[in-house]
C-alpha cells in the first residue's frame, strides 16, 4: 500500500512501512513502529522525504488517526456510574447510526426516543481521554497539572521567557537546509536582492529544516545559556533549579 502511494520514495518496493511480506522471509527484519519509521525517514541526508510534497502531512494525518483510535479512552466520575450504565443500556447501533444521520443534517437536533436521549445523556457524564494525541484539549490540561505540581513543588516561577528563533535569517538554518554556507565568514554567498526569495524557498521546500533549526535554538538555551547540561548546572541567571517550556 505504501509503495502505491509513494512509488518514487520506494521504487524497489522495499523499506515500507510495517512490511509483513519481507518480515516473514526469514531475513532477520524487526518491526519498527510506524512514527519511529517515519521519524527516520524525516532525518535521513538526502532529504527527498523532507521535500515530498505530501509524505509528512498524509503521515502526520495517519498517525494522529491511530493514536486517538487506539490509545484514547472513555472516563467517568465513580458516583456517575449508576446513571453510565443505565443510559449504556438503553443504547443500541441502531439507533446511534440513525442520531449520526440526524446530526449530520442537523447538529442541534433534539433526541426523539429513549436511546437518543440516552446517547445525549451519556455525553454529560463521559469525557473523552486522550492525553497521547499531540496538541489535543487533554494534553493541554495534563501541561497544567504539571505546571501546578512543579510550582506546588518549587514555588513560583522567577522568570518567564518568550523564544521566537528567527529561522528565516539565520544562516544555520540554510544549512540545516542544505544550502553551502561558511559560516565563518558573515556575509558568505549573499546572493544581493534575490538573498530572501531563496531563504523563503528553501525553507517552503524542507518544512522539517525549521523544526530541526528550532529544537536546535531551544536546546542550546536551555543546555548552555540555563546550564542545564552543564556539569555545575550553572547558567547566565545562575544555578536553575527547574524550568518548564511549551511550544505554541
Amino acid at each position: 500500500v505504501w509503495g502505491s502511494l509513494w512509488p518514487t520514495l520506494f521504487p524497489y518496493g522495499i523499506g515500507m512501512f510495517e512490511d509483513r511480506i519481507h518480515r516473514t522471509q526469514g531475513l532477520g527484519l524487526r518491526h519498527i513502529n510506524l512514527k519511529s519509521h517515519v521519524k527516520h525517514y524525516l532525518s535521513l541526508t538526502d532529504q527527498r522525504f523532507q521535500k515530498h510534497t505530501s509524505f509528512m502531512f498524509v503521515m502526520m494525518n495517519i498517525i494522529q488517526r491511530r493514536t486517538s483510535s487506539y490509545q484514547c479512552r472513555l472516563a467517568f466520575k465513580r458516583s456517575w456510574f449508576p446513571k453510565v450504565t443505565s443510559a449504556l443500556d438503553k443504547i443500541n447501533t441502531l439507533g446511534l447510526s440513525e442520531l449520526i444521520s440526524k446530526l449530520k443534517k442537523d447538529p442541534h437536533v433534539k433526541p426523539d426516543n429513549e436511546c437518543e436521549t440516552a446517547a445525549f445523556e451519556l455525553l454529560r457524564y463521559v469525557q473523552y481521554v486522550s492525553n497521547d494525541i499531540s496538541g489535543s484539549t487533554a494534553e493541554v490540561h495534563a501541561m497544567w497539572e504539571e505546571i501546578r505540581s512543579v510550582i506546588r513543588s518549587r514555588g513560583l516561577p522567577q522568570l518567564y521567557v518568550t523564544i521566537n528563533p528567527a529561522d528565516f535569517h539565520n544562516p544555520i538554518a540554510q544549512v540545516l537546509a542544505g544550502r553551502d554556507i561558511n559560516l565563518d565568514e558573515f556575509f558568505d554567498k549573499v546572493e544581493g536582492n534575490t538573498e530572501a526569495f531563496i531563504r523563503a524557498r528553501t525553507f517552503a521546500e524542507n518544512p522539517v529544516v525549521a523544526a530541526r533549526f528550532f529544537k536546535l535554538i531551544i536546546d542550546a538555551f536551555t543546555g548552555i545559556l540555563l546550564g542545564h547540561d552543564r556539569p555545575d548546572k550553572v547558567g547566565i541567571f545562575g544555578k536553575v533549579d527547574s524550568y518548564y517550556g511549551v511550544v505554541e
